[in-house]
């Protein structure tokens, strides 16, 4: 009720249920939460149903919360929608940073559930460079795994840090970094 009610749309209670039920690997309830973190972050129910059975088949292969692989694509699908207006489009790109997030996480030094609670972080590093929000999640996401399993980071969150200052560097110290010949956006 409180989905159907928050999308607006009261009517498809039933049938938001239903559906949270079909998930395969969870319970309805796990659905139905995982549904409501994604809402919470995007404010779009409807991209969250459509996304919630690639989101568990994902969580069940890498061990991962359906609630915190809900919340990681619901910040990464954020500026996925400010900068990709087809729709068709930007659920192929939000698939693409899962998987590719998914299988760094399965190698790398970070695990997905672990970069799962810090991808607002990385999502807001997409904003700043070009090269479109899913290639620059992409590479947010293998920086980190590069910080934590090289870098000296610590942890996951030690890791998205770093990866955070260093696009806040990169932009402090653009001046001196085009002196050089480098362009930093690109």
């Amino acid at each position: 009720s409180q989905l159907a009610n928050q999308a607006g749309t009261p009517e498809r209670k039933q049938e938001i249920l239903k559906n949270a039920q079909g998930v395969g690997g969870f319970t309805g309830m796990e659905a139905l939460n995982a549904l409501g973190a994604w809402a919470d972050l995007t404010g779009d129910l409807k991209t969250g149903e459509a996304i919630l059975g690639d989101l568990a088949r994902t969580a069940l292969s890498t061990g991962t919360s359906l609630d915190d692989l809900a919340s990681a694509a619901g910040n990464a699908f954020i500026p996925l929608n400010d900068q990709i207006p087809d729709a068709t489009a930007r659920m192929e790109a939000l698939r693409n940073i899962i998987r590719a997030t998914a299988g760094m996480g399965t190698i790398g030094a970070v695990e997905i559930k672990d970069l799962a609670a810090e991808m607002a972080g990385l999502a807001a590093q997409a904003t700043k460079f070009q090269g479109g929000p899913e290639r620059a999640m992409q590479v947010a996401v293998a920086m980190a795994q590069a910080s934590r399993q090289r870098g000296g980071s610590s942890s996951a969150a030690e890791a998205v840090t770093s990866v955070e200052r260093f696009g806040s560097d990169v932009l402090t110290k653009q001046g001196k970094l085009r002196a050089m010949g480098v362009e930093v956006f690109t």
